[in-house]
């Protein structure tokens, strides 16, 4: 979790859910029926996910996700919405190319699973 100074010299959690380092093939699609990506994330939490890419989509783009954790059981399948992109030509900041996707329509088994697998990452650490 991302910890930030307060004014009163305190750290506090910025962040709002545990987030894991993981590589997922993601299946993603568009608005545009014809509009249909695979990539990797770098990462995922209960909230969302950063997917990896040199050409994420704008801020505010609506998305479908599908991937597999553990023995891929089930897939598991969300809506969400790009939060936040970062350019391939940004990378000098040390940042990985990307979009970070918030989740905004999980179903609960999906939901269940993401947890599940996170928390079993968090207690190996």
């Amino acid at each position: 979790m991302k910890n930030v100074m307060n004014s009163e010299g305190e750290f506090k959690n910025r962040r709002k859910f545990w987030r894991i380092p993981i590589s997922l093939e993601v299946n993603i699609s568009f608005d545009d029926i014809n509009s249909f990506i695979s990539e990797y994330s770098a990462d995922l939490s209960a909230g969302g996910i950063f997917i990896r890419t040199n050409r994420p989509r704008k801020v505010g783009t609506a998305v479908k996700l599908s991937m597999k954790l553990n023995s891929g059981k089930k897939l598991v399948e969300a809506e969400g919405v790009v939060v936040r992109v970062v350019l391939p030509g940004d990378a000098y900041t040390g940042a990985m190319p990307g979009m970070a996707i918030k989740f905004i329509s999980i179903d609960e088994e999906s939901q269940e699973i993401i947890e599940k697998y996170i928390q079993s990452k968090v207690n190996e650490e």
